[in-house]
């Protein structure tokens, strides 16, 4: 099976206590190497595979077991895409990372919202993260992100713990960039994952949990686990492609674009 852009959710874990975090609480757990395996049971192509957390780095042993797999299984990927908040480093980091660019071109996102900034000088952590940005720049393709939505109107989805921003503490923020963030009650971002199946490929993107549930993008962990409550869509049980239509079923009445995927021929 071939996949456009593939999700993968390494840890619930995080170093970080951001205020406008989207995920809620962390959780001191990590992705299950059955996942990894039964992904990869199926899938031999995906054009980007984005590896997201909570911090992704943390979970170095679940990255090295991700890295294997895809090596002993010839699994071709376009690129590969880590977003990090750059509080992680180590030569077992650094080994796996290289790793990765050797298996194809990688991308490593960090955060630079002021968010994060803020955190991480809270917690004393903003000097070691910059090193640690230098390293990650020097050797990949890294950049920082979420500077540019911050010289705009830029809205946060009530969900996490940015349901528990004030007005007046978003003023303080706001008054620290050039734009502004903006939220509302009720304001939700969360959207279904969009794609279609076309003989053996699936266009568009598929975020799946740390359990191997396929999930709807943007919502909190313990969101995640509710969704997964409701209806069946985990890989490990079922495998990808019956899980893909079990979602889809899911979401048959809501916007999402989707198709069943075929029978194996």
């Amino acid at each position: 099976m071939n996949v456009q852009e593939l999700h993968l959710e390494m840890t619930r874990n995080c170093t970080l206590y951001c205020e406008h975090c989207l995920r809620g609480e962390k959780e001191c757990k990590n992705i299950c190497f059955d996942t990894i395996d039964n992904i990869f049971m199926e899938v031999n192509y995906i054009y980007n595979l984005l590896l997201t957390g909570g911090e992704p780095l943390i979970a170095i042993s679940q990255l090295e077991y991700l890295i294997e797999v895809i090596k002993k299984r010839n699994v071709r990927i376009g690129k590969i895409t880590l977003v990090t908040n750059g509080t992680v480093m180590s030569s077992r980091v650094l080994k796996a990372l290289k790793e990765l660019a050797r298996i194809t071109y990688l991308r490593i996102d960090i955060s630079g919202d002021i968010f994060h900034k803020l955190e991480l000088e809270r917690l004393s952590l903003l000097e070691l993260r910059n090193k640690n940005f230098k390293i990650l720049h020097d050797l990949f393709v890294s950049e920082e992100y979420s500077i540019e939505y911050e010289k705009k109107t830029s809205y946060l989805s009530c969900v996490g713990r940015a349901e528990l921003l004030s007005q007046d503490r978003l003023r303080d923020i706001n008054g620290m960039i050039e734009g502004e963030y903006l939220i509302q009650p009720g304001l939700r971002t969360m959207s279904q994952p969009k794609f279609f199946i076309q003989e053996n490929s699936i266009f568009g993107y598929v975020p799946v949990d740390i359990y191997g549930n396929i999930v709807s993008y943007g919502q909190s962990f313990k969101e995640e686990d509710e969704q997964a409550e409701r209806v069946n869509t985990n890989i490990n049980q079922l495998g990808f492609k019956r899980a893909l239509n079990n979602f889809i079923d899911y979401t048959n009445n809501q916007d999402i674009i989707a198709a069943r995927v075929p029978a194996k021929r």
